[in-house]
């Protein structure tokens, strides 16, 4: 399968498209055809080297992904083959095929794009603990969003107008 693949942590140009073996799954995971993975900053200091879980090289990298079951191990009920699932992983997204904990994968709803469910884990959870967990909030309650127009600024915004709080959005420039 193709993917890509760090051979030596640095610059993103370190990053090579190149033939990969193709991912086992065992008798917990989900094989996944990927049609989207996003780019998260975790992905870019993974690739960089300077993440809190590195790796050995070489890997593929990319933690958030959206795709079609290909297969199931055989301890798997909560999806089926041909089930359009996201899922957020450590690493292995970058790549045409990847073995997921079945823990770690999600359906999608059929209104959902790939890449809009590529899109969802890293920053909507990242949100989510902000808002609720660590801010408590509240509806009714203001919230200021710095980076407003970045991926975790743009969920925190939805997330908050969701919950029915007053959102100040600020970004740097226009």
């Amino acid at each position: 399968m193709r993917a890509l693949v760090v051979h030596q942590h640095g610059p993103l140009e370190n990053l090579r498209l190149e033939t990969f073996p193709d991912p086992k799954p065992g008798p917990e995971d989900v094989l996944v055809e990927v049609h989207a993975a996003s780019v998260n900053f975790p992905d870019l200091l993974v690739i960089g080297g300077t993440y809190q879980i590195l790796p050995a090289v070489p890997f593929v990298p990319g933690k958030d992904l959206a795709g079609i079951v290909a297969a199931v191990g055989a301890n798997v009920s909560s999806v089926n083959p041909g089930d359009r699932v996201m899922a957020q992983i450590e690493y292995g997204a970058f790549a045409e095929r990847v073995a997921v904990p079945s823990r770690s994968c999600y359906r999608m709803p059929g209104s959902m794009s790939f890449a809009e469910g590529a899109a969802m884990g890293l920053t909507y959870l990242t949100a989510h603990f902000a808002l609720l967990e660590r801010g408590g909030l509240k509806a009714g309650e203001t919230v200021l969003v710095t980076g407003a127009a970045g991926g975790v600024g743009l969920a925190t915004v939805q997330l908050a107008k969701a919950l029915g709080a007053i959102v100040i959005a600020a970004v740097s420039s226009e």
